[in-house]
């Protein structure tokens, strides 16, 4: 896959699981499906969790986009190529022998990259790691509170204008992600999920307000994270019976 520009979303479901994924300089990589009232989907629960540290927990629940280093460093892709040599990358695989491997695919690969396995926020992992090290969106929001840098606050801002619920659910989804041992698994999570954001007022909301009338001002129910509920959770993780995912 060459994640060249904006990859976000469906984008990531596409490219991410790749065995071999470029970036380049001009890559902006995201999943800000929260800021829907959604989560990341397309395996992006399986993906993010194995992020270094608290990093993918970051990027789940902020939505903020990954530059070609950071989606190394987070495990969304394998090497950075300047966009330039795209084109002569892509011949260059082409031209492969038709017995060709894996491994000569990253030798192809490599003879083109810059080298670059981390970007800007993987200085900042431990700030990360501290704030977001937490099974509870209030104590996150908590944590944050409490730092007075620049950088907290502006992470909670962040936090602050997304789905109260919608955070709560890619929290649970994210850790639930962590302790699995397939991406199918993820896959049937993300799924019955999925079937109950389609149905709330939170979607259509997020879609209204990022879409639709662009207004940006989305208004989420509940609006607090205090006023989220087991209850309302609960229908995310429900077993579906016979409708549920399955893989042959």
């Amino acid at each position: 896959a060459f994640m060249d520009g904006l990859v976000m979303g469906g984008g990531v479901g596409l490219s991410a699981h790749g065995r071999h994924r470029v970036v380049t300089e001009k890559t902006k990589l995201a999943m800000p499906e929260v800021g829907l009232g959604f989560f990341p989907d397309v395996g992006g629960t399986w993906l993010l969790s194995r992020a270094p540290g608290e990093i993918g927990t970051y990027f789940g629940l902020t939505g903020q986009p990954m530059n070609g280093p950071d989606a190394v460093y987070s495990g969304f892709a394998d090497a950075v190529v300047p966009s330039e040599k795209l084109a002569a990358l892509r011949e260059a695989l082409v031209n492969l022998a038709a017995n060709a491997d894996t491994a000569d695919v990253k030798a192809v690969i490599a003879g083109f990259a810059t080298g670059e396995t981390a970007g800007p926020v993987a200085e900042l992992l431990p700030q990360i790691d501290h704030w977001f090290a937490h099974g509870r969106m209030d104590h996150i929001f908590a944590a944050l509170h409490r730092d007075g840098s620049e950088l907290a606050q502006s992470t909670l801002k962040i936090l602050s204008e997304k789905s109260p619920r919608g955070m709560v659910v890619a929290l649970k989804l994210l850790r639930l992600a962590r302790a699995s041992s397939t991406l199918e698994e993820c896959l049937v999570r993300e799924y019955r999920a999925a079937l109950a954001v389609f149905g709330s007022d939170d979607f259509r909301e997020g879609v209204r307000a990022a879409v639709i009338d662009k207004d940006r001002n989305p208004k989420w129910s509940p609006s607090r994270i205090a006023d989220v509920t087991p209850e309302m959770i609960a229908p995310y993780f429900a077993n579906l019976g016979a409708d549920e995912l399955v893989f042959d």
